[in-house]
């Protein structure tokens, strides 16, 4: 494999990460149109026009709801990385590992169960699979510390 072939792995591996947020944000949009629509037309059954209007209820979708649609789709996307994490060391613990080895078996059964959805859900590739889910562990691991050191600065100041 020379450099460029990497290069391009790595551009494709990112770019159907966006194509996942994309695909969970458009769903989440799509979920919420219809909830919208059901809600209106059995309202409509009981009041009119002008009253649901001054309820504050129209019929076009509300586009407030973007950061409804947000969380849904960082939700999907990093669910499964949790879940792993639990998952790991939940057998850390059956091993009476340390707290390094929850943190290691966090990390491998995270990495592990996001490239089986990714690949069985998401339909990718194998090899597209473990660099998107490389890239979204090292993109955890950097926000978790991220908080540590933070945390570690207000203790250390108050």
């Amino acid at each position: 494999m020379n450099k460029n072939e990497f290069k391009d792995d790595i551009k494709n591996a990112l770019q159907d990460l966006k194509d996942d947020y994309k695909t969970y944000e458009y769903k989440c949009n799509e979920n919420l149109q219809e909830l919208q629509n059901d809600k209106t037309n059995n309202l409509k059954k009981y009041f009119s026009k002008s009253e649901l209007e001054k309820m504050g209820i129209s019929n076009n979708f509300n586009t407030a709801n973007d950061e409804t649609t947000f969380r849904y789709a960082v939700f999907k996307l990093f669910f499964p990385h949790i879940a792993g994490a639990v998952i790991g060391c939940a057998i850390g613990r059956m091993f009476k590992l340390g707290l390094i080895g929850y943190v290691i078996m966090g990390v491998i059964f995270a990495f592990l169960v996001g490239v089986h959805k990714s690949t069985y859900d998401d339909q990718i590739t194998l090899k597209y699979a473990v660099i998107k889910n490389i890239v979204l562990i090292t993109i955890e691991i950097i926000f978790i510390l991220l908080i540590f050191g933070i945390g570690g600065i207000i203790y250390m100041m108050g």
